[in-house]
């Protein structure tokens, strides 16, 4: 039970750690798990099927663990120095945000036996009560974040 409540809290913050060491952009990290999440939807049966004709072994909860998480790592990754130090605090609300989503997309993929651990814990209880805030508000956040930059960058001029 610990342990899952340390996992839980992991998945939760991690995402907004990460932002705010590696001054990523939280907006951008939102959104591109939210595209995992939603190519997860739309296409696993399609990719474990792909895997199943090349014949391997993989385990079908690791491909889609990967394909809900890969997008959002390389979002950190390509992202990494994106945010001014004076933004970085703007970035951490859709990063936990991404953080709260991740633990709610990510715990239903594990085996039955892992995710009971998850499930009867009271963090999992606070996530799933609020699950649409925590969408909502990030997806709001992250949108009003993206705007603001591209609004700044249309209303400079450029030197041709």
């Amino acid at each position: 039970m610990l342990m899952a409540v340390v996992v839980l809290a992991l998945l939760v913050f991690g995402p907004a750690v990460l932002v705010w060491l590696l001054r990523a952009n939280g907006a951008l990290t939102f959104l591109s798990l939210a595209t995992g999440y939603t190519v997860l939807n739309y296409s696993i049966a399609d990719i474990n099927r792909l895997f199943g004709q090349l014949h391997t072994s993989v385990n079908s909860s690791l491909v889609s663990l990967g394909v809900l998480v890969l997008p959002t790592a390389l979002t950190l990754l390509l992202t990494h120095h994106a945010t001014p130090r004076s933004k970085r605090l703007m970035h951490l609300a859709p990063a936990l945000a991404a953080g709260g989503l991740l633990a709610l997309t990510a715990v239903p993929l594990l085996t039955d036996a892992t995710t009971a651990n998850f499930y009867s814990s009271s963090l999992w209880g606070d996530l799933q009560r609020y699950q649409s805030s925590i969408v909502g508000i990030g997806a709001l956040v992250s949108l009003l974040l993206i705007w603001l930059e591209a609004s700044k960058k249309s209303g400079k001029k450029s030197k041709i």
